[in-house]
C-alpha cells in the first residue's frame, strides 16, 4: 500500500483473485452474506491477491482446515517506559481450498451480525 492507496492489479492478478473467488457468488447467497462484499473485503485485505497464505485472503484468525500460521507484529510499547517494542502473535488460518475460506469468511460475517 503506498500513501493508504492500493497499487492497482495487472490483467493476470485481477483474474486470479476474481477466479479464486468464484465460488462466492453461490456460496455467500445461501448464507444471508453479500458475495460482492465477499470480493471487495478480499480485494483490499490481500491487496487484490498479492499477500495471501492459505487461500485465506481476509486474514481470517484462528485455525482453518489446513491449520494456522503465526504472524508477529512489532508494536511500540503501550506503557511508553523506555521506547521499545512488544511483540503481538496473531495466528492467521490456512485453508485447503478458496471455497472454504469463502465458507469461513460467510461464518465470520454471520457471527457479526
Amino acid at each position: 500500500m503506498i500513501g493508504g492507496i492500493l497499487r492497482e492489479p495487472d490483467d493476470d492478478q485481477r483474474e486470479a483473485l476474481l477466479s479464486a473467488l468464484d465460488p462466492a457468488a453461490a456460496i455467500c447467497p445461501a448464507h444471508g452474506v453479500d458475495a460482492d462484499a465477499c470480493v471487495l473485503a478480499a480485494q483490499r485485505v490481500s491487496n487484490w491477491g498479492r499477500h495471501v497464505v492459505g487461500h485465506n485472503y481476509w486474514e481470517l484468525g484462528g485455525a482453518g482446515d489446513k491449520g494456522f500460521v503465526t504472524l508477529l507484529t512489532l508494536r511500540p510499547r503501550a506503557d511508553g517506559q523506555g521506547g521499545g517494542f512488544d511483540a503481538v502473535e496473531r495466528h492467521i488460518a490456512k485453508f485447503s481450498s478458496p471455497t472454504r475460506a469463502i465458507l469461513a469468511y460467510c461464518e465470520a460475517a454471520q457471527r457479526r451480525r
